[in-house]
This record gives C-alpha cells, sequence and structure tokens, in this order.
C-alpha cells in the first residue's frame, strides 16, 4: 500500500518538474533579451574575450621584465660511496648529508631597448585585441538580429497563408452550398480541395521553415535544440520615403575607416608587426646586467679538532756524534667533534656580486632571420590591412546597391499586392455570385497568396538593408537596431 503511495507520489513529482520546465521554456523572448543572453554565453564571443586577456597577461610579463628577479634554492641530499664533500671539496668515502640555501638577485640594465620595444608592441596587440573582441561582439549580436528578423519573416508568412488556408476553406463551405443550390457544376469543388491541400503544404513548409529560423537563432544563443523558443513580436514600422541618396559612398567609408573594429584592429596589428622588427633587432646588441647572491652550506663531515693532551712516540735509535741513542718525539692528540648545524651556515655564509656583459658576435645568422621574418611580418600585416580596407569598400558598395534594390523591390510589391488584392476582392464577389468558375477564383487566390508572400520578404529585405546601411554611418558601440 505504501509502496504504491510512494510511487504514485514519485511520478507526480516527475511530471510536475517537466510541467515546470515546459512552461519556463515557453517563455517569449525579446530581441533585447536575446541579445543580453547572447552576451553571456555566445561561444564565439567567450573565445573573443580568452584572447583578448591573454594579450593582456603578455603585455603585463613584458612591463614586469624591467623588474630585478629575486629567487631562492634551498638542497638537501645525501651522497653514498667516493664523494666529494660539498663544503670542503674533500674526497671521502663515507656517507655525507648536505644542505645548501641560496638566494640569488638579478635585473637587467640595458638590452638593446628589447623590453620597451617588446611593451609597446604587446601594448598594439592589447589595442588589436580589443578591437578584435569588439569586432566579434558586434558581428555576433548582429548575427542574433538578424536570426531573429528571418523568424518574424518566416512567422508572418506562416500566419498569412493560415490566412490563405482559411480563405479557402471558407471557400469550399460556400462552394458546396452553391453545388447544393444547383448555381455551380460538382466538379468545382475538386478544384478548391485541390487547392486547400495546396495550402495545407504551404503551411507545413512554412511552418519548418520557422522552426529552422529559430534554430539558427537558439544556436547563437547556445540554447540546446530540444528548447521550445518563442519571440517577441514587436510592431515593425518600415519607412518608405528615405532619401538613400544621403547615404553617400564617401561617408560610409570614411565611417569604416575611422570606427569600424575590424579595421582599427587591423591597423593596431601593423604598428604591433612594425615594433617586432626593433624587438628582433636588439639581439645584436650587447646586453648589461647585474647580479648578486647569498649562499651558504652544511655537511655532516664537518667536524671541529681540538688537542686533548701530549703523547710520545715509540723510542727510536738515532746516530749522534757517533754514538747510538734512543729518542722520543712529542705528537699531539686530537679530539673530533661536529660542527652545529647552525654554526656551519654562519661559518659557510657567502656573497656574490657582479656584472654580466653579453656581446653577440657570431649565432649561426639566427638573429639576422629573426629580423628578416620580422620585416616579412610588418609587410604581411600591412597587406592584411590594405586587405580589410578593400574589404570594407566592397562591402559598402554592396550594402548601397542593396539597399537600392530593396527599396525599389519594396514599394513594387506594395503596388502589386493592393492590384491583387482588389483583382481577389472581385473574384470572390463573382465567385459567389455564381460568375466565376473556380479555376478563375483559385488562380486569383493564388496570386494573390504570392503577393502577399512577395510583400512580407520585400518588407523584411528593405527593413535589413535599411537599418544595416543607416548603422554603418554609427560609431559601431552597439549591434544594428531592426525595431
Amino acid at each position: 500500500m505504501f509502496r504504491i503511495f510512494f510511487l504514485s507520489l514519485f511520478f507526480l513529482m516527475i511530471y510536475s518538474l517537466q510541467s515546470l520546465a515546459q512552461q519556463d521554456s515557453a517563455i517569449v523572448w525579446s530581441i533585447e533579451e536575446c541579445l543580453r543572453y547572447a552576451r553571456e554565453h555566445n561561444i564565439a564571443l567567450k573565445q573573443a574575450e580568452v584572447s583578448y586577456e591573454i594579450a593582456g597577461v603578455n603585455l603585463r610579463e613584458s612591463q614586469m621584465s624591467r623588474l630585478p628577479s629575486l629567487n631562492a634554492t634551498v638542497d638537501y641530499g645525501g651522497n653514498f660511496g667516493r664523494t666529494i664533500d660539498p663544503v670542503t671539496n674533500a674526497f671521502e668515502t663515507q656517507s655525507i648529508t648536505s644542505n645548501r640555501f641560496s638566494l640569488s638577485a638579478g635585473m637587467p640594465l640595458y638590452s638593446g631597448n628589447r623590453i620597451l620595444s617588446n611593451i609597446k608592441r604587446n601594448q598594439a596587440e592589447l589595442e588589436a585585441g580589443k578591437q578584435n573582441l569588439k569586432f566579434t561582439e558586434i558581428q555576433q549580436l548582429n548575427a542574433v538580429s538578424e536570426a531573429y528578423l528571418n523568424a518574424l519573416l518566416a512567422s508572418d508568412q506562416l500566419e498569412a497563408l493560415r490566412k490563405s488556408r482559411q480563405i479557402t476553406q471558407n471557400q469550399l463551405d460556400q462552394t458546396k452550398k452553391l453545388i447544393a443550390a444547383g448555381v455551380l457544376p460538382e466538379n468545382d469543388i475538386f478544384t478548391i480541395q485541390a487547392q486547400l491541400a495546396r495550402d495545407e503544404q504551404a503551411v507545413v513548409a512554412s511552418n519548418n521553415s520557422l522552426e529552422a529560423a529559430k534554430l539558427s537563432l537558439k544556436a547563437l544563443l547556445n540554447l540546446p535544440g530540444e528548447y521550445q523558443l518563442e519571440i517577441e513580436r514587436p510592431d515593425i514600422d518600415v519607412p518608405q520615403d528615405v532619401d538613400l541618396e544621403a547615404f553617400t559612398f564617401s561617408r560610409l567609408y570614411s565611417n569604416g575607416v575611422s570606427a569600424a573594429p575590424q579595421i582599427l584592429s587591423s591597423k593596431a596589428r601593423v604598428e604591433s608587426a612594425r615594433l617586432g622588427i626593433p624587438v628582433a633587432r636588439s639581439g645584436m646588441l650587447p646586453s648589461l646586467s647585474v647580479f648578486g647572491s647569498l649562499f651558504s652550506n652544511y655537511s655532516s663531515r664537518t667536524q671541529n679538532a681540538s688537542i686533548s693532551g701530549i703523547a710520545f712516540s715509540q723510542p727510536q735509535t738515532v746516530i749522534i756524534n757517533n754514538e747510538f741513542a734512543e729518542v722520543q718525539f712529542p705528537q699531539s692528540q686530537f679530539t673530533f667533534s661536529d660542527v652545529p648545524y647552525t654554526d656551519q651556515l654562519r661559518d659557510n655564509f657567502g656573497q656574490q656580486f657582479g656584472f654580466r656583459l653579453n656581446l653577440p658576435i657570431f649565432n649561426q645568422f639566427s638573429i639576422q632571420s629573426s629580423v628578416q621574418r620580422a620585416k616579412l611580418g610588418a609587410l604581411n600585416a600591412e597587406l592584411s590591412y590594405q586587405q580589410s580596407l578593400q574589404s570594407l569598400s566592397n562591402d559598402i558598395q554592396q550594402t548601397l546597391a542593396a539597399a537600392r534594390a530593396a527599396q525599389a523591390r519594396y514599394q513594387v510589391a506594395l503596388l502589386s499586392l493592393r492590384a491583387q488584392q482588389a483583382a481577389f476582392d472581385n473574384a470572390s464577389k463573382r465567385f459567389e455570385l455564381g460568375a466565376l468558375n473556380a479555376i478563375d477564383y483559385a488562380t486569383s487566390k493564388m496570386a494573390l497568396e504570392q503577393a502577399q508572400l512577395e510583400s512580407i520578404q520585400a518588407k523584411y529585405n528593405y527593413l535589413y538593408q535599411l537599418k544595416t546601411l543607416e548603422w554603418a554611418l554609427s560609431d559601431f558601440s552597439e549591434p544594428v537596431r531592426f525595431f
């Protein structure tokens, strides 16, 4: 009994959690929420942030290279068999335990301006990383805005097709009534039914397009594919009387050169590559550094010797004045004691101080090769910068042409929609009166449907091109705003 109760409670909790998850996943996202979420979770943006932080670490490392270095070393070990006492440098055949302490410091005094040039180069790299981060952020957020716009486009097209399907359904009901009244032949119903089937297929295909657009948006937001994303439908006002002639190539190009982050990043990398040449040349110049150290040793074999007394040697027979005599020689007697650990450290304490001058004479032409590589790197960076300017010029020209074409297409699409709507309204009235057959009615409806889809497509395309053009005159601090 209790087992059944707990099992029922367990499944009820799982169902409740799933329901809550579905409710949470059905939250409607606005464009601002999408952009904010992308700033925090977009993978490409996170990679750019990591690269920027690495550039900052490199700059701090080069700046800190002007400071002295200080290192402490502690050695402790044992030697066995015939070995050299590290304190007395005498050969010993016993086991020796030794301990060594050292504290060393060093500081460069002159390095051929390598440190200063390297700092300036890393500063340029940091600026390039900053602009690249900004470019990546704008690029990814623009992609989010574009994906959001595509989802709205697919949603509007789906809504238009659903309305068109409903119109066909209404006409099918009306056709059945007219056939029953004897106004239309029975064969006309098949034409309307075929049209309804085509409308149903169009709705399914449009719904698939909407889901694909949402998947693209979820990928940019780094959301799981199964997340049920719903987007907010903002009010979209598309201006129709914009004078595109005000957007001149010179204005757009000048603003891009001075403010576009991809251009500024490329320019900073040119400066960084140029500063790499003096860094490489510094290897040809002398370098001067100062060093010093403090050290002390301990050895388990170090002992103190003290005289404990005088003893005489064994008598020896010698000849003195041609006579034999016995003599003895006095000999000192010693006692040995281990030197205390702290006493050895005090007695063996030493200091070292000096200057080190390095004069490069011959290094297998490695320095010359480094200089040549740096020059080629600077040339390649300059070519990349020129290529980025050329890409900017091409993008601006394409954007201008696309905006003008989108404006003309939108205006024509509106005129066509009005004409097709009037024609369809007239066809509907004639069909209801029995003065128009089903085939002609279906043809008129299909023409209206095509005009509606074309006007929606032209509307969003014109909005995209116009807002992209306006954004190209901004300071690029924010992504393009479509609404």
